[in-house]
């Protein structure tokens, strides 16, 4: 099944990367900020490794569905139809069932290509239904033409981002601190940070936990593969703040973990959090330099100020980094532009970085690193 995602232009490129890694995807398709996979029947088993389906009635689209609902940066998702030229489009509207993909009342609306094209191909559709009515406003069935480049896809609405993290904003919160990393952000760093491949825990024979077994003929041992449930995942934010990281890994169902040095903090993030109904949460009072936990992701904003000296903040990432690489598999952290990082990395490899525009006097780098 092939998915259409309208990605968010405010940073294409940490967009296209929030998307790639949560579905997990190689080959796509990408035309200005249209994204196009092809999430086959191989993808399918996926679908445990966030949300375990509940019922047995829960359809793959369903399921992959969840998956979808939790990138902070696609406007949109699309199920793909068809695909056509402009020239054949009029001709392969008229071919399509549309019957099967028609619920309660439709819409039709077209991207990049002319507006009165709506009318028309919506006569065609309506033709083709039994007992059709029309909704422009909320319509149950939303139809849309989309032409990238030369291509155009007929597809249909899956799912519209509510953008619900723009009332999580740190001024709307209870315990506000003005340096909060932008939840739409941070939520972005937690999906790049647990990802999809990355949740697949390979175990020695020894140990008991249930999966498939799996040689590996190069090392001639058997490894055992389990799926973790979204429960089962442990995010820390070792320089928590007043908790706006965590409060979009706690929502997303994760096992959260704070610590800062500073009890006021921890007091303002253990607000904040109760104010979203996160009830699962571990806040301590420590440096993150005294970091004694295996968890499966970091992801952090490095705390800076006007009074923060640059080779301050150098010190503290290289000390930092040097820890966290005997407590986790893979990082996402956030610090200043001007922080000149790659001599402070050590042992991690360097997986993607972002700039990311705060106002006039501050630009964060975002950066990826995994063993």
């Amino acid at each position: 099944m092939k998915y259409l995602l309208s990605l968010s232009k405010q940073n294409l490129k940490l967009s296209l990367f929030e998307a790639l890694e949560l579905l997990d995807v190689k080959k796509y398709e990408l035309n200005e900020n249209f994204l196009v996979v092809d999430i086959n029947d191989k993808n399918k088993a996926r679908k445990d490794t966030f949300e375990k389906s509940k019922s047995t009635k829960d359809t793959p689209k369903k399921e992959i569905l969840n998956i979808f609902k939790r990138l902070a940066y696609t406007n949109y998702v699309d199920e793909v139809l068809f695909e056509s030229s402009l020239k054949d489009l009029v001709g392969k509207i008229k071919l399509f069932n549309w019957q099967e993909h028609y619920s309660t009342n439709f819409c039709v609306r077209t991207i990049n290509i002319e507006h009165e094209n709506e009318k028309k191909y919506a006569g065609i559709i309506w033709n083709k239904l039994k007992a059709p009515k029309v909704n422009l406003t909320t319509p149950k069935t939303l139809f849309v033409f989309v032409k990238a480049d030369a291509k155009i896809y007929a597809t249909k609405l899956l799912w519209k981002n509510p953008k619900t993290f723009l009332k999580r904003k740190a001024h709307l919160r209870p315990a506000l601190h003005p340096s909060s990393l932008d939840p739409r952000l941070a939520k972005a760093c937690v999906n790049i940070a647990v990802g999809m491949k990355d949740i697949a825990t390979a175990v020695k024979n020894k140990d008991k936990i249930k999966g498939a077994e799996v040689k590996d003929n190069r090392s001639k041992t058997t490894a055992k593969i389990t799926m973790k449930t979204s429960a089962e995942i442990t995010v820390l934010d070792p320089f928590c703040g007043s908790g706006g990281i965590l409060i979009e890994a706690g929502l997303m169902g994760f096992n959260i973990v704070g610590c800062d040095i500073d009890k006021e903090m921890l007091i303002r993030a253990k607000t904040n959090l109760r104010h979203y109904k996160i009830k699962k949460f571990s806040l301590e009072l420590h440096d993150a330099l005294k970091l004694n936990r295996q968890v499966d992701a970091i992801v952090t904003d490095i705390p800076y100020g006007l009074n923060t000296k640059p080779v301050d903040i150098d010190k503290l990432l290289k000390q930092f980094l040097k820890k966290a690489y005997l407590y986790t598999k893979q990082m996402i952290i956030a610090f200043p532009s001007t922080i000149k990082y790659r001599k402070l990395l050590g042992k991690w490899k360097l997986k993607k970085e972002f700039e990311y525009y705060i106002h006039k006097s501050l630009t964060k780098r975002i950066i990826l690193v995994g063993r």
